[in-house]
């Protein structure tokens, strides 16, 4: 009789070897070197692409930056304060942000799942 637990972690253990052994080939210097320009690159023609179409909405881009910030900290100061029976409460989130004087385009609600508050 064999012991499964045994075979299991057999079996992972070589998949994790094969997995390792996969990646170490195909993860050569030179992809090295690549791989970061890459993605260098791609960020810059994505900001470069948001920065285009701010302008187009007639919004400067540097009031787009971090907009998300306001519903997330909405979020964690209703947890905070203890007012998590108003977490989706739109009108709570309206008001609360308004008494903080929070610049943007009106309410950034906090829409994400309940244990995101926390992050």
């Amino acid at each position: 009789m064999t012991d499964t637990g045994s075979t299991a972690r057999s079996k992972f253990v070589s998949l994790h070897d094969r997995m390792v052994t996969a990646l170490a080939a195909w993860l050569t210097p030179k992809r090295l070197q690549i791989y970061p320009a890459v993605l260098i690159l791609s960020s810059f023609i994505v900001q470069l692409w948001l920065s285009l179409l701010a302008a187009r909405s007639g919004t400067p881009f540097w009031l787009t930056i971090g907009q998300d910030f306001k519903g997330y900290y909405t979020g964690g100061r209703f947890f905070v304060d203890g007012r998590m029976t108003e977490l989706y409460d739109f009108e709570a989130q309206k008001k609360f942000q308004e008494d903080l004087a929070i610049p943007g385009n009106g309410l950034l609600a906090f829409i994400h799942p309940p244990f995101t508050v926390i992050l």
